[in-house]
């Protein structure tokens, strides 16, 4: 009897010391760590590893050439597809030049929008998740609607954060996500198709 009285008694000792269960605050620090810096999203900043403002030539020495590309009146707009599949994910990129300015001749990026679920928030959004998710973390205003490649899609940004998502109205799943400079309307309304 005396050895069971023990073994309930170590028991219970260990159960009373065990940490306790983490506070909703350290669970999303967890969700940053997982999330890898190369597939980070920071809105208003960068996706992965390009960043706003930054010279778009420098992206073809990290992805290669762009599957697809598109330029005028000081605007360029580069897409990759995962493994050059235009089936597969995409990541978008557009710059534009400060005419007349001594840096004129630098594609400054403006937008970058990305599909591929792997790239995550630090609170862990990426694409695939139901908007009404993405709403509990984001301040989205009236979404507006346009066709991408004949489907249409809604558009809902967080236009304080740098931010926008692509839903489809259909399953309302997130389907593309862009960054942009807080508050620029004009980079965050540029159709990326």
């Amino acid at each position: 009897m005396k050895k069971y009285c023990l073994i309930i008694l170590a028991f219970a000792g260990l159960v009373a010391c065990s940490p306790p269960d983490k506070p909703e605050s350290a669970k999303t620090e967890a969700v940053v760590n997982e999330v890898n810096d190369s597939l980070m999203i920071v809105p208003g900043k960068r996706i992965g590893d390009m960043k706003l403002g930054e010279d778009m030539q420098t992206l073809s020495k990290l992805s290669g050439d762009p599957d697809e590309s598109d330029a005028a009146m000081g605007g360029a707009a580069y897409t990759w597809f995962a493994k050059h599949d235009a089936a597969g994910y995409r990541t978008s990129v557009y710059g534009h030049r400060n005419m007349g300015m001594a840096d004129e001749n630098i594609l400054h990026i403006k937008k970058v929008l990305i599909t591929d679920p792997n790239y995550k928030t630090a609170d862990g959004i990426n694409t695939g998740l139901l908007a009404d998710s993405i709403r509990k973390k984001y301040s989205l205003g009236d979404s507006s609607v346009y066709n991408v490649e004949r489907k249409p899609r809604s558009f809902y940004a967080d236009l304080a954060k740098g931010i926008a998502f692509e839903v489809d109205p259909l399953t309302r799943r997130c389907t593309a996500i862009s960054i942009f400079a807080p508050n620029d309307t004009a980079s965050a309304r540029i159709n990326m198709y």
